[in-house]
């Protein structure tokens, strides 16, 4: 009856929220390949891309590891899905709740346009 109901209502204001987040993820992932692809295909060459991708994935690399802050660098993950490779990832469920997807299947991608010439 009612009780059934309001446990019912109150489970969806529960999951609903969470399962909103997670599609506006997914699409923001799927944008980012968007832009890649898009960006092949003005550059004609997926490869170049890739390649900034992984220099960048370095340098972001080499940041994490330096404990050395310049005065005034400030990182506030609240501002990850600002970066073109999100500098504040972790381990564990980071693809599933990022804005970004993985750096590697972004040059994986990249290359396998490369080499298929579909750009």
């Amino acid at each position: 009856g009612q009780r059934r109901g309001g446990l019912l209502a109150l489970i969806a204001l529960i999951l609903l929220p969470f399962a909103a987040m997670m599609v506006r993820l997914a699409v923001s992932r799927t944008r980012e390949y968007g832009a890649d692809e898009e960006g092949a295909r003005i550059s004609r060459k997926p490869s170049n891309l890739a390649r900034g991708l992984k220099h960048i994935e370095e340098f972001v690399e080499r940041k994490k590891k330096s404990k050395v802050r310049k005065k005034g660098e400030n990182r506030n993950p609240a501002t990850s899905h600002l970066y073109t490779i999100n500098p504040f990832r972790g381990e564990s469920l980071t693809e599933l709740f990022s804005t970004h997807p993985p750096t590697e299947k972004r040059i994986k991608r990249l290359e396998e346009m490369e080499s298929s010439g579909d750009f």
